[in-house]
């Protein structure tokens, strides 16, 4: 869920937008946002705590936790799927050691609240610097006039992968690209 979709709510309607987060292998969600108004900006992009009967972790490559604030693949046990129909392989890799492996990247915070990256598979490397591509549609999404905007990567022999933006403008006759590159550069791990 973008910030920017959350502050709207949050500034134009008094109204708190509740995220949730899930996958169809939990048969519903993990974490879930609270029905509450969040003054502070930079929460925005949090989902909310696991749900209390999921346990969930961030770990990295090596199944090893990792601390608040850093960035791993959310994986969680307490109630999913018994396994891909005919699939026994696949079962295995997604669900060892009884955690399921969501293929999801995210962190938790001190507060213990989940935030989502994205997906692994969503990832681009570009020059060989892991992009998420949420972080530069949120970048996109706070330019005025910009309302959605969408990044994939294309194959690049040079770069490994060229970041493309597919934006929804309030009007399309006032692009100015060279502004907008400007614009997100800064946030953007070039």
């Amino acid at each position: 869920m973008p910030p920017t979709l959350k502050k709207a709510f949050r500034d134009q309607l008094g109204l708190p937008l509740v995220e949730s987060f899930g996958q169809s292998e939990l048969g519903g969600f993990m974490a879930l946002g609270l029905p509450e108004i969040e003054p502070d900006d930079a929460r925005l992009s949090r989902v909310g705590p696991p749900l209390p009967d999921k346990e969930v972790r961030i770990v990295d490559r090596e199944d090893r936790e990792v601390p608040p604030g850093s960035i791993g693949e959310t994986v969680l046990r307490g109630g999913f799927m018994w396994g891909y129909w005919g699939k026994p392989d696949k079962t295995e890799q997604a669900a060892r050691g009884g955690w399921l492996r969501t293929g999801d990247l995210g962190m938790t915070d001190r507060d213990g609240y989940l935030t989502m990256r994205g997906r692994h598979s969503e990832l681009i490397r570009v020059n060989g610097v892991a992009w998420y591509p949420r972080d530069a549609e949120e970048a996109l999404c706070r330019i005025e006039g910009v309302r959605d905007a969408a990044l994939v990567g294309l194959p690049d022999v040079a770069l490994g992968a060229r970041p493309i933006a597919a934006l929804r403008l309030d009007d399309p006759a006032k692009l100015d690209e060279a502004a907008i590159k400007a614009t997100i550069g800064a946030e953007l791990p070039i």
